[in-house]
């Protein structure tokens, strides 16, 4: 009797706490009046043991050391989400968070992005810091850049921020975040250079997330992973796999609000189809609420559905065919909108697009994003741009671009804002308009002699601009961009542009290590050799 009274007691318990802790509001609507799932998005579901390994490493780093932490797994494993659960920690002991995710578009400027990373890192001291920690960081910095701390200010511009006049430490702590999809060798020589620093300061934790099924045992990032554990430098390495079926029925019990031993059922059929990718429950998910399989039953109170249909279900095991059902659902406009928006990479700036808005062609962009932003798609950050939510929605967005027409389609966004920004094209719009341009370079040939000059000058100040990045990669992209528009014989009829593009991708080619080009590249300077005597590399 009393092991009876017990075992109740134990159940009763369980429903308390289950009640207690969660929410069974009225549940929420989309615009169109369809009931929504509601998926706690900030929970990490069975990556338990992971966030201890995380957690024990960052008090580690906490306590002046450095260290490094490699998360691999397929994409939509949680790697982003599990890397994020790091933000409340960061703030708790005062450090700052730095992250970024690298994208296909641009894969080229992967430099420039993380000196963007900096210059915000520098507004974040600001934010953090008191003056008199403002002032001990200045003189720090002074004291070890000394006269080269104007060139330090060109290609950090946001460090004159922390005090404008010089005249004005933070705490050394420090988490950067890299997710490796598309980011090249300098990046990787940069983070090394950080970690594997002896003199340089302490708490840093560096966490860098790949894609471990689209990479080879020789790719960069497995081979940054060697080199530092050779220097000493402490070495995490994870490997998220998907859901087993117990924390994915406790996932689906959650965004339903039922039982977990009524859903059960209902999650053995989703494990068998996503095999516990969580990007890919949750697509699947809404996929079954779209095609009305899984409804709320407002005379239940609860959700409902249909055991045999949805196991009979068909699919993909490509979350990429399921969200592209998805977008072929939306209305034509909020599809053009997704395409140019994917055609900038995994976020774009506001301002882009209210530029591109001026355009009638693009006059209702905004609107249409922002309903983008409603559907669940895409995000607006506090940092006035419209992002991805995630990387493989970006890559569904951009497959409705057919792909023989994807060069001309770039090729026409990079027209149009060139149009309308032509003789005041602002730093922050260079690299958007030359970087389409540049994907739809093909559709060039037909453009008369004077476009073709003008776009070979567009790519000439965006190599300039790198260059003054010092991501001399970028620059020698943008170089030979720009002399594959110069017509035949350009040295006799546009010498000067001629000669001052074979200077820079000499440069460049030399600062990326490539010196054996560069020297070609001078010598291939005929005629001209006696005024360029001091780039001449021996």
């Amino acid at each position: 009797k009393s092991r009876l009274v017990n075992g109740l007691t134990a159940r009763i318990d369980a429903v308390g706490g289950y009640l207690l802790t969660h929410k069974f509001d009225q549940p929420s609507c989309d615009n169109n009046g369809k009931i929504r799932l509601s998926f706690r998005e900030h929970h990490l579901y069975g990556r338990e043991n992971e966030v201890a390994v995380i957690t024990e490493a960052f008090c580690r780093v906490s306590n002046g050391k450095k260290e490094s932490l490699f998360i691999g797994g397929f994409s939509g494993s949680g790697k982003s989400r599990l890397v994020n659960g790091l933000t409340a920690r960061i703030d708790a002991v005062g450090g700052y968070l730095l992250t970024h995710k690298f994208d296909q578009m641009s894969q080229e400027r992967s430099i420039l992005d993380v000196v963007a990373m900096f210059n915000y890192l520098c507004l974040l001291i600001k934010e953090k810091s008191s003056q008199r920690d403002l002032i001990s960081l200045v003189d720090d910095l002074v004291q070890v850049f000394g006269s080269d701390w104007s060139t330090l200010a060109r290609l950090i511009p946001y460090i004159n921020a922390i005090v404008p006049q010089l005249e004005q430490s933070a705490d050394s702590r420090g988490e950067v975040g890299i997710r490796k999809n598309w980011c090249d060798k300098s990046v990787f020589t940069v983070v090394e250079s950080l970690l594997c620093d002896t003199i340089g300061p302490s708490c840093l934790f560096f966490v860098g997330t790949y894609r471990s099924n689209e990479v080879a045992d020789d790719d960069e990032i497995l081979c940054l992973t060697q080199r530092l554990k050779s220097f000493g430098v402490p070495t995490i390495m994870l490997s998220l796999e998907g859901l087993n079926p117990s924390d994915l029925n406790t996932m689906v019990s959650d965004a339903l609000c039922v039982f977990p031993r009524l859903t059960e059922p209902l999650s053995n059929i989703i494990y068998q189809k996503t095999k516990g990718n969580p990007f890919f429950v949750i697509a699947f998910m809404r996929l079954l609420v779209d095609s009305w399989l899984l409804e709320y039953s407002f005379n239940a109170r609860r959700w409902v559905w249909n055991h045999d249909d949805i196991h009979s279900m068909d699919i993909t095991s490509n979350v990429l065919h399921l969200l592209s059902s998805k977008m072929n659902g939306l209305s034509t406009s909020i599809q053009s909108a997704l395409k140019v928006a994917a055609c900038f990479g995994i976020k774009v700036k506001e301002s882009l697009v209210k530029t591109l808005s001026s355009n009638p062609e693009h006059s209702d962009i905004c609107d249409k994003l922002n309903q983008v932003v409603m559907e669940g798609l895409m995000i607006k950050g506090s940092s006035s741009e419209y992002q991805f939510v995630h990387d493989k929605i970006r890559e569904a967005a951009y497959g409705l671009i057919p792909e023989k027409d994807r060069a001309q389609y770039h090729y026409s966004l990079g027209m149009t804002l060139y149009s309308i920004t032509k003789g005041k094209v602002s730093e922050d719009m260079l690299f958007p308009i030359a970087d389409q341009i540049k994907h739809g370079i093909g559709n060039l040939g037909a453009e008369s002699p004077e476009l073709r000059l003008d776009f070979a000058k567009l790519f000439e100040l965006s190599s300039s601009k790198a260059v003054a990045c010092s991501d001399h990669a970028t620059s020698c992209s943008y170089v030979e961009h720009a002399l594959s528009l110069l017509p035949t014989g350009h040295w006799k009829s546009h010498y000067e542009i001629s000669f001052r593009l074979s200077l820079l991708l000499a440069e460049s080619c030399y600062s990326c290590g490539d010196v054996e080009k560069a020297q070609c590249d001078i010598y291939h300077v005929d005629g001209i050799l006696k005024p360029a005597n001091h780039y001449i590399l021996c």
